[in-house]
């Protein structure tokens, strides 16, 4: 895929897991895409987004995974995203590129190859118990 997340994502509000990994996607992150509630896993690596990670992602209160290694994103991880209290605690697996660009004080890695070894696991044991 290239080009930008398109708006009409945010309208499938009860997706569960959204990959858009190792694409060419490019611009900001879009705010709106805390509107997609009952996100539990969100794979944004490897894409050449810009810009902040948007406050807006911290009202996903069901997520578990955020992963946006691998990008050009700048700035602090929002403590939105680090501090929101619906988060299950302490998140699973939050990764971004933690460099002089991204800083991240509530990450849980900082490469991408860290990060989806350990969301791969989490991601085949929940739907493991979605199964049983």
């Amino acid at each position: 895929l290239t080009g930008s997340i398109s708006p009409w994502l945010v309208g499938l509000t009860t997706l569960e897991s959204l990959s858009l990994a190792y694409n060419r996607l490019r611009g900001e992150i879009p705010p709106e895409i805390g509107a997609l509630t009952n996100l539990e896993f969100l794979y944004l690596y490897a894409n050449n987004f810009n810009g902040t990670v948007p406050s807006q992602i911290g009202l996903l209160s069901k997520l578990k995974v955020l992963q946006l290694e691998d990008n050009d994103l700048n700035g602090w991880v929002p403590s939105e995203v680090c501090e929101n209290r619906s988060f299950p605690k302490p998140l699973t697996s939050l990764g971004v590129d933690c460099n002089d660009e991204v800083l991240c004080f509530c990450c849980t890695c900082c490469h991408l190859e860290n990060c989806t070894e350990s969301s791969v696991e989490l991601s085949r044991s929940n739907n493991w118990r979605a199964l049983r």
